[in-house]
């Protein structure tokens, strides 16, 4: 890490802690103030890494999850808009992912097709008038997770297998989100949504870090 960025990680740091306290206190507008600083510094961190195919458009993903952040704290009538923040991060992540492997792999889209389609078929019932928009970002977020799988194999770089991690990390913190808040809600589901939220982001962001470093070594 550069060592101007690091009293940034040091906010990041201090802004999870933060919105813990705000989830723990109930502080709504702590919560609000603080949650889309980690992104922001994601995104801060590699727009300085090493030229590689796909960071401008992660750093751009990870401005919409920061904009997404930004919407879904702010009000509940705004999980559409915020919603649709997401999904276009993740429609920059997959052209990220896409930029360093355009290999298909169609057989390894499977689990994904299963994962999505499982999620959606619980879901469904509770969902009314967002059964379209909900279905189409279940069908972007998989497609996401396949295109990071994909790089990971057959075997990838270090950074591949961050990158997957991290998609599987976000992917999985999606699916407690449409559980918990159209299936089975549960009370600790925001603790563990966001925790793996962070981790996703930060695997796609240590992607696109190393995946620069990656490739140096291997020239």
């Amino acid at each position: 890490m550069k060592a101007t960025l690091r009293p940034l990680w040091a906010l990041a740091i201090c802004a999870v802690l933060a919105f813990y306290v705000g989830l723990a206190l109930d502080l709504h507008g702590l919560r609000v103030a603080v949650k889309t600083i980690p992104a922001l510094v994601l995104a801060v961190t590699c727009s300085f890494g090493a030229a590689e195919p796909g960071r401008g458009a992660t750093v751009v993903g990870l401005v919409f999850c920061a904009l997404g952040d930004l919407l879904l704290e702010l009000s509940p009538d705004w999980f559409v808009f915020g919603v649709g923040a997401f999904l276009v991060g993740h429609l920059f992540f997959i052209v990220a992912f896409v930029r360093r492997d355009r290999t298909m792999r169609p057989a390894l889209a499977i689990p994904f097709v299963l994962w999505g389609a499982l999620l959606y078929s619980q879901v469904l019932p509770n969902l009314g008038a967002l059964a379209v928009p909900v279905g189409v970002y279940v069908c972007v977020i998989c497609t996401m997770m396949w295109r990071a799988a994909s790089n990971a194999l057959p075997p990838g770089a270090g950074s591949a297998v961050v990158g997957a991690l991290g998609a599987l990390s976000f992917g999985v913190s999606d699916s407690l989100i449409a559980i918990s808040r159209f299936h089975t809600p549960f009370a600790s589901a925001r603790y563990f949504i966001i925790a793996l939220y962070w981790l996703g982001l930060l695997g796609i962001a240590l992607s696109s870090l190393r995946a620069g470093t990656d490739e140096s070594a291997t020239a």
